[in-house]
């Protein structure tokens, strides 16, 4: 993702309503932007998501720069493309990066109240694993082959 591309999803997030982004936890550093964090990535990543040469959201890929050797994905989509498919591209997308970099698990965190995202990881494949101690989030996990 370019550093254009972050600051025109840094501007689409602070136009969000705060309901819509009340389960949205996609950063490492909340006190640092998005083109911040992706400028200081090493081996996280960090992909755009566009619909007709628009940026309709981003997924990553965080841990690895902490040298975990499962990667987190996280994921925000525009309210308006909410619903259409692009949270389940974007895991295949994810999960074809992986198997290409020979990752053969990716995690997620998701709030347990956060019943369309549950819905769709299930979908997709993801179990879950555990309850995460500091953020009370639910922790999913999927095997890549």
């Amino acid at each position: 993702m370019s550093i254009e591309q972050s600051i025109t999803l840094e501007k689409l997030l602070s136009k969000e309503n705060k309901s819509y982004l009340c389960y949205f936890t996609a950063f490492n550093e909340p006190n640092k932007s998005l083109s911040e964090q992706i400028r200081l990535a090493k081996k996280d990543k960090y992909f755009c998501l566009s619909k007709n040469n628009q940026v309709i959201g981003f997924y990553c890929l965080r841990g690895l720069d902490e040298n975990y050797t499962i990667p987190s994905f996280g994921l925000y989509i525009t309210s308006e493309n909410n619903g259409k498919g692009y949270g389940s591209l974007a895991l295949k997308s994810a999960q074809d990066w992986c198997k290409k970099n020979l990752i053969k698990v990716l995690m997620l965190k998701v709030d347990k109240n956060n019943i369309k995202a549950l819905h769709m990881y299930e979908k997709n494949g993801f179990k879950f694993k555990q309850n995460c101690n500091n953020s009370g989030q639910m922790i999913f996990e999927k095997e890549i082959y």
